[in-house]
């Protein structure tokens, strides 16, 4: 996963916040996903970047003489890198297609409220329920099987409705 840039805001315990340039990218390296605390917050889906990595090369296929096959290949990547670094400064950075729906696929796998709606609502044009009565079942629930919830009580009803 790789954070998308940009500027940060922080604020220290008890002083004034300040704003700051990010100049760094974190990398997490991770066989299993982690869960999305809230696959709803549009703000973390759209800086991750999602990279599978689906091959592993074989210990036999590792090519030991790699490092002067790309030092001979110098002035082709660099010029490879200029032209790549030209583009972006053109069109800018964008996700490619597998990226995008890595991300998705993600956020549906950390997503329970489909889960939850299946498994204790009956929906249907009669049928209705406040937001607070139906977040407080959404929290048993997941409390019975031990997540966390994913959403926060004022933006679960608009969450859960779109699975009714």
């Amino acid at each position: 996963m790789q954070g998308s840039g940009g500027r940060i805001k922080a604020i220290r315990k008890y002083a004034n916040g300040i704003e700051f340039n990010e100049t760094w990218k974190i990398w997490i390296d991770s066989n299993p996903l982690p869960r999305l605390p809230d696959p709803y917050d549009r703000a973390t889906l759209i800086r991750f970047h999602l990279i599978h990595f689906a091959k592993a090369v074989p210990a036999e296929r590792i090519d030991k003489t790699l490092h002067q096959k790309l030092q001979a290949e110098f002035l082709g990547i660099l010029a490879w890198l200029v032209e790549g670094f030209r583009l972006y400064m053109v069109d800018g950075l964008k996700k490619p297609p597998l990226v995008v729906t890595s991300v998705e696929s993600w956020q549906r796998e950390s997503d329970h409220i489909p889960e939850f709606i299946a498994q204790r609502c009956i929906s249907g044009n009669r049928f209705s329920i406040e937001p607070k009565p139906l977040f407080d079942a959404y929290k048993s629930w997941c409390r019975g099987i031990a997540e966390e919830t994913n959403a926060r009580p004022h933006v679960f009803p608009r969450h859960a409705t779109s699975w009714l």
